[in-house]
């Protein structure tokens, strides 16, 4: 899976290798990968308390984020000043990647939909996921399994980008995808609060978005704003 010269797409070929004579699953060079059914990781991460569930989802996305980083990083110029990261990296690569990675540990379909500034990303087949017949007025609410997920590709685009990203849980749509948009992890706390006091997310993504215009035009007229963050 080579992201040197001038082929960056995802490879998945050879990606997951298994070690038949060892007893052992690798994905990658370094990442020893155990093999477990989806209703024992739904079971595991109910039965443990927050912070526990917290820490075991980090150390899944950040080995995820950091194959991610390191395998397109490789392919920054030597001579860029953002060699090592991913700062000049496409983000639409990015995305290619990190649902690659997503999709060879079988936790769903990853795409990202972007709303004027903000971007928001969709899962769907995630087995995480609690499944409700169709028309089921549950398949719309918060799902279990939202957190979960949205907690591991949090800690997976924080070790890729080199920053603190965290990822909102957004009311599920008719078809049951789980719905997450992504802000700086100082500005989550603020818009759950808005969302758990029951303001339409696309309505408060239409303000976000004016605000961080206006703030955009006022710094463009040397005028002082206060700071506007996802």
């Amino acid at each position: 899976m080579s992201a040197t010269g001038n082929n960056l797409s995802f490879e998945p070929s050879g990606a997951v290798t298994f070690d038949l004579k060892r007893g052992r699953v690798n994905q990658g060079a370094r990442c020893e990968t155990l093999l477990v059914p989806a209703a024992a990781l739904r079971e595991l991460c109910a039965a443990v308390d927050a912070r526990t569930r917290v820490r075991f989802v980090d150390a899944i996305g950040g080995a995820l984020g950091r194959r991610v980083r390191e395998r397109l990083a490789a392919a920054v110029p030597a001579d860029s000043e953002a060699q090592g990261t991913i700062l000049d990296v496409p983000f639409e690569l990015v995305v290619e990647h990190l649902a690659g990675e997503l999709a060879l540990i079988g936790w769903g379909v990853l795409k990202v939909e972007r709303w004027g500034r903000a971007l928001i990303l969709v899962v769907k087949g995630s087995p995480l996921a609690v499944k409700h017949a169709a028309g089921d007025a549950r398949s719309q609410a918060k799902n279990p399994g939202d957190g979960v997920m949205a907690a591991l590709l949090g800690a997976a685009l924080s070790e890729a980008s080199g920053d603190a990203v965290a990822l909102v849980e957004l009311p599920r749509e008719a078809g049951g995808a789980t719905n997450m948009l992504a802000v700086h992890a100082d500005a989550a706390a603020g818009i759950r609060a808005r969302l758990d006091a029951g303001e339409p997310w696309a309505a408060m993504l239409a303000k976000l978005n004016a605000r961080l215009d206006e703030a955009e035009s006022a710094d463009a007229d040397g005028e002082d704003e206060d700071e506007v963050s996802w």
